[in-house]
């Protein structure tokens, strides 16, 4: 399922570049659709804009790995930093591919993915796997955790694509490289966890 959505998400990337005209129906449509189901929840779009930020973010995935890390995950804490700030940096250089230009000037209109929002994607996944499919609870909570994190998630890409002027296309490129990486993050981390170990003398859970 990864190759899938990496070759999707290259795709689009592509697509992107030379402005696709079915990119541009497609993302007028769910702009569309996003004001419409907007118009109805506008009490959230408060909390939306604050999550939304890219400082904000940040934030959560500091406390995050501090979170980790008291729980006994000492190499997993400092992987997370690590993986959510390669995340970034790729996530910088990917966008100056595709929408880098020369206009009196290099210009970088927008990103792709958007950042804030393949970030919360990539810290869903990580708090996913880590905490909540290790809950000795009910099936049926964690699946309401997941489905919270999906909503929420949901709100934040609407509340960008209505008050940002956010495409669909970022929003679901967001998803696609966050799933992709916390892939290949992940299976890093379960390959070499063990040796890191013992090489930095830690005690730890896995």
């Amino acid at each position: 399922m990864s190759k899938c959505f990496l070759a999707l998400f290259i795709i689009l990337s592509i697509m992107l570049r030379f402005n696709s005209g079915f990119l541009e129906l497609m993302d007028t449509v769910f702009a569309i659709i996003a004001q419409e189901i907007a118009s109805h929840f506008l009490f959230l779009a408060g909390p939306a804009n604050v999550m939304g930020s890219l400082w904000f973010i940040w934030l959560v995935n500091i406390f995050w790995a501090f979170f980790i890390r008291s729980l006994g995950f000492k190499v997993g804490s400092w992987w997370a930093i690590n993986v959510t700030t390669i995340f970034f940096i790729s996530m910088i250089i990917w966008s100056a591919i595709v929408f880098l230009t020369w206009n009196h000037g290099l210009t970088l209109d927008q990103t792709m993915p958007d950042l804030s929002l393949a970030m919360w994607a990539l810290f869903f996944f990580e708090f996913d796997n880590i905490l909540v499919r290790r809950f000795h609870v009910a099936h049926w909570v964690k699946t309401t955790i997941q489905t919270v994190f999906v909503l929420t998630w949901i709100v934040l890409a609407g509340n960008k694509m209505v008050g940002s002027d956010l495409s669909f296309t970022t929003v679901l490129g967001a998803f696609l490289l966050a799933y992709i990486y916390f892939r290949l993050a992940a299976k890093v981390y379960l390959k070499h966890v063990k040796s890191w170990l013992v090489i930095f003398a830690f005690d730890g859970d896995i």
